[in-house]
């Protein structure tokens, strides 16, 4: 939970990552863009922004389900209404009420090393079909398909993950959890000073550090990361090569430019 003085140099998030082509018009699916979801706990008076394979199960196990997007009332539909980001899910419009709700709450994330959350991206999309079918707007083509899908075949673990980097060459991020984590906050027209920082390889001590500079108070215990015991070989097997050559760990940092240097940042830092 630390604050480091940041002068990025990195070309700015919002513009350098996009999707192509656009594929849905659901405004929580993938659409040159990432979904924008906020945990509220009033009780707490915090916003927890989610990324996705960065402990966001354990904290809101921690917050006991009593975490909610943020709900107020439209001023335009005058419903009572959730709200994506800025804008209400009923009707669209963009609430300044709600914006400054956002800019005025304490908010925490976690950062994690994108060589170890590459990690975990990969074998959530050994099991999964990324694109639910329903939500699909615009259908990608076999070619699309091929390379997003096909290095599933590949014959061994290691070719299976070499191909899964090349399906993203270019920044084709092409579903919504595999976006770099900096988007999660440069989207919602946050910087990194706009929030506290959790380390993932700190959260606990982290996490109590955040509470108590927020006067925050709960009987739920600070939750402890959940790794996947079916996988955990497969994935040291995975880290180990990761850590073992230099042209892969290179490619992922290509990336994930900004967060590696984000991570850098604040990895060894004294609060």
């Amino acid at each position: 939970m630390f604050n480091a003085n940041l002068n990025s140099t990195c070309a700015t998030s919002a513009n350098l990552y996009k999707c192509v082509p656009p594929r849905t018009n659901f405004v929580t699916h993938i659409d040159n863009s990432i979904e924008d979801k906020l945990y509220l706990r009033n009780d707490y008076n915090c916003i927890f922004i989610n990324v996705h394979k960065n402990a966001g199960t354990s904290i809101r196990s921690w917050w006991d389900k009593e975490s909610y997007w943020l709900v107020d009332v439209c001023e335009k539909c005058c419903s009572f209404s959730q709200f994506l980001l800025y804008r209400c899910m009923t009707c669209g419009t963009t609430s300044k009420k709600v914006e400054q709700r956002i800019l005025d709450t304490p908010k925490f994330w976690v950062l994690r090393n994108p060589l170890t959350r590459i990690v975990s991206l990969f074998f959530s999309y050994l099991d999964k079909v990324p694109f639910p079918p329903a939500e699909i707007a615009f259908p990608p083509s076999e070619e699309e398909m091929e390379l997003w899908l096909g290095w599933r075949f590949n014959e061994n673990l290691t070719s299976k993950f070499n191909g899964f980097l090349e399906s993203l060459k270019d920044f084709n991020f092409y579903e919504g959890h595999l976006f770099p984590q900096s988007v999660h906050l440069t989207h919602k027209n946050l910087s990194i000073e706009d929030v506290e920082t959790i380390r993932f390889e700190h959260l606990q001590k982290d996490l109590e550090k955040f509470c108590k500079k927020n006067n925050i108070v709960t009987d739920n215990p600070i939750p402890v990361l959940n790794i996947s015991k079916g996988k955990r070989e497969e994935q040291q097997l995975i880290t180990d090569y990761i850590n073992s050559n230099q042209t892969v760990k290179e490619k992922i940092i290509s990336l994930y430019p900004e967060d590696w240097e984000w991570y850098n940042k604040f990895k060894n830092s004294i609060s």
